[in-house]
């Protein structure tokens, strides 16, 4: 799936761009399937969140760390959700209290178990990316 999506970014972007883009390697643009695996983990976590503490979703943003190996550095991947509201630290729905590992567990589990159930399945599921038309 992913070499699809990956020759759809390159077709895109050789369509996209000036004749300086055949300069340009194409998968320098395109983000690695780890950052876009915690990108949309980051989402359902926050949809449950907003669900369970009481903050809107609009005012929960995340930061996202995902970044292949290099020397001395192994692959890593992590995600902060914040939210932008000036409230006590959050306490809005208890929000810093759900970052307690056993609180935190059933929001997860939670998000996973909705994020099971995708409005546009199976039609998303089964589509791969196909020339000309993406």
């Amino acid at each position: 799936m992913w070499k699809f999506h990956r020759e759809a970014q390159v077709r895109n972007f050789r369509r996209r761009f000036s004749d300086t883009a055949a300069q340009v390697a194409p998968d320098t643009r395109l983000k690695p399937p780890r950052y876009w695996l915690v990108h949309t983990f980051a989402h359902i976590l926050i949809r449950e969140l907003a669900l369970t503490c009481g903050y809107s979703a609009a005012s929960l943003s995340e930061r996202l760390y995902a970044w292949p190996a290099a020397e001395g550095q192994a692959p890593s991947v992590g995600l902060l959700i914040c939210t932008s509201a000036s409230d006590n630290d959050g306490t809005l729905g208890g929000l810093v209290q759900l970052s307690e590992p056993s609180r935190l567990q059933r929001v997860v589990d939670g998000a996973l178990r909705k994020a099971a159930r995708y409005s546009s399945d199976p039609i998303c599921s089964k589509r791969t990316p196909q020339d000309p038309e993406d």
